[in-house]
């Protein structure tokens, strides 16, 4: 294969898609992996704008894992509580180029890389644990019992398992996505791309046992991204 005709003075590739694979920590030492693509136009040297969709795995909560001390104990317990898990993602992000450069080995021009650093918005589905049985959020218009009560697990309360997690039903929240990624152009046609990826929505648990019954917070899901780029 030639070398890249794009790496040649400030010629550069408009389209790139990328699919991406990378992981993410949730919670105390629970990896998470993401799965996902991107298409990436880029309209002059320093600008772009990301199209991207990924789908996110949700590591089962490690409610028997021994604790360290009751500090950790307490801390890991409220994790648990509050977490609100990020199912899938998509969204739009534009992008700044700031750094860029060639790759050389020897006095033969190898590669060009771009840094960016990118903002945008996007939409994502979330579900969070609930305890069974007990209350839901009442102006959330979650599905009612026959007695017109919204509680976690509606349909089968008796006989439920005291083992199963049981959720709230899946809700789509508004996201805020940040990023930071390197693109390297190695061939005519082919590149690679390595992303840090920053999710960020905020998330309401109800715990009806405790006042106020209301705990609202922004959440974050950080994600390591790396996939190899058809460039167009």
């Amino acid at each position: 294969m030639d070398p890249l005709k794009v790496l040649q003075g400030t010629d550069q590739a408009q389209l790139r898609f990328t699919p991406l694979l990378g992981f993410g920590v949730v919670g105390y030492e629970q990896v998470s992996a993401s799965f996902g693509a991107q298409l990436q136009y880029n309209p002059t040297p320093s600008f772009g704008v990301g199209l991207f969709g990924t789908y996110l795995t949700v590591p089962e909560p490690a409610r028997d894992a021994p604790p360290l001390n009751e500090e950790l104990r307490v801390a890991s317990t409220t994790a648990l509580e509050d977490r609100v898990e990020l199912l899938w993602a998509m969204g739009l992000t534009a992008r700044w180029r700031p750094i860029y450069g060639g790759i050389t080995l020897g006095d033969r021009l190898a590669g060009r890389f771009r840094v960016d650093i990118g903002a945008g918005i996007g939409l994502g589905e979330t579900r969070a644990p609930c305890t069974n049985g007990l209350p839901l959020d009442p102006n959330r218009g979650f599905p009612t019992n026959p007695e017109g009560q919204a509680v976690c697990n509606p349909d089968n309360i008796q006989s439920a398992d005291t083992s199963t997690i049981y959720y709230e039903p899946n809700t789509l929240r508004p996201l805020g996505v940040l990023s930071v990624g390197v693109d390297v152009d190695l061939f005519e046609h082919l590149g690679l791309r390595v992303e840090v990826r920053d999710l960020i929505f905020a998330a309401r648990v109800f715990r009806p046992d405790e006042r106020p019954p209301l705990n609202d917070g922004i959440q974050h899901r950080v994600y390591l991204l790396v996939g190899g780029s058809l460039l167009l």
